[in-house]
């Protein structure tokens, strides 16, 4: 992210550069790369399973594929202790 004055994205010059942006909004990007980035989307499949919903799931137009993406962030309470010792 731009940490300068200038919120502007460096890309396309033209809208605030927040994450948002730069997953899904900034045209500069979606012309250079050629993919599509979804969230919360339930994926479809020949079969009903729980939970298929995955975070992120980035669609390459060209190629025809998709990469999903399921993010988990574990706890740092023990890390903080054990770095103590």
């Amino acid at each position: 992210m731009n940490t300068e004055t200038d919120s502007k994205c460096r890309l396309c010059q033209q809208f605030d550069e927040t994450i948002d942006h730069i997953i899904s909004a900034c045209p500069i990007l979606a012309k250079e790369h050629n993919v599509t980035i979804l969230w919360n989307q339930q994926v479809q499949i020949d079969r009903t399973i729980p939970n298929n919903k995955p975070d992120i799931i980035i669609r390459d137009n060209e190629k025809g594929t998709c990469m999903l993406i399921d993010v988990a962030i574990s706890g740092d309470r023990n890390v903080i202790k054990k770095e103590a010792l």
